[in-house]
């Protein structure tokens, strides 16, 4: 996954348009940067290391074409021969070499698999995607390190609108929160594939854990089943998806409250 610039296609579209405007009575010793402009984005949008190569078929093609006139003309300018102009055949061969990469070009790009991540609530799309622990307390990577990769997928799915697999991992990361927490409270007293529901009901049993934060797990329980465990479950909508993060943060960061500093 990358983050893209759109203002990389606009400036090279503008590179590639200006050769457009150039005829026969064009003043070429003013006009050399363009080419060499155009030449420098021509090499780019068709280069492997470009974000959308894979999405590029015939355009390499085409560019290499168009890169080959530009450069020619170029190596021309610089010659001791060229007397400051080109004959209509060279700009028809410029012009129709440009054509020929633009058409391809477009359609190819028109064609890729290029998504935009619409913005979800109030949230900071780039924390979304890249710094899910920012959604949670300071603490939690630091008393609780093992949720990380859970809270980072979990903000991930959230952003591209894979409802359930932000729930799945926001379930995982708070019931790793849980596990430490009833370690912390009474060591020894779940078994090690014990649910949340079966961790909580025993803690109420044997009347460890703080009360409110128990009430709090409970309604979790009740109003967000986990999917893990309950694969007929599912999150349907975004504001649905949001109210589970918030009732799991919520819950989490009552626990960590109570969790010593490593």
């Amino acid at each position: 996954m990358q983050k893209i610039d759109p203002a990389y296609l606009y400036h090279i579209g503008a590179q590639l348009r200006a050769l457009a405007r150039l005829t026969p009575d064009t003043d070429w010793f003013d006009s050399s940067a363009i080419f060499v402009n155009a030449k420098e984005a021509v090499a780019a949008a068709i280069s492997p290391q470009n974000l959308y190569y894979p999405s590029l078929h015939q355009s390499p093609t085409r560019g290499e074409a168009l890169w080959v006139v530009l450069h020619k003309m170029i190596a021309r300018m610089g010659s001791a021969e060229w007397y400051g102009y080109f004959e209509q055949a060279e700009v028809n061969e410029l012009l129709d070499a440009l054509v020929g990469f633009e058409s391809v070009y477009l359609t190819e790009l028109q064609n890729a698999s290029v998504f935009y991540v619409e913005p979800k609530g109030g949230f900071d799309l780039d924390h979304l995607i890249n710094g899910g622990k920012a959604l949670f307390p300071d603490s939690l990577i630091l008393k609780v390190p093992e949720t990380e990769f859970d809270v980072r997928e979990g903000a991930r799915a959230l952003a591209f609108q894979l409802w359930t697999g932000s729930g799945y991992h926001f379930h995982r990361a708070n019931e790793i929160v849980l596990r430490a927490y009833a370690d912390h409270c009474a060591p020894g007293l779940r078994r090690s594939k014990s649910t949340m529901g079966m961790i909580v009901r025993k803690m109420k049993e044997k009347g460890v854990g703080d009360a409110p934060i128990l009430a709090a797990l409970e309604n979790l329980i009740q109003f967000h089943r986990n999917p893990l465990i309950h694969p007929h479950q599912s999150i349907e909508t975004k504001d649905e998806a949001i109210s589970l993060y918030a009732a799991i943060r919520a819950s989490m960061g009552y626990m960590l409250d109570k969790l010593p500093q490593p």
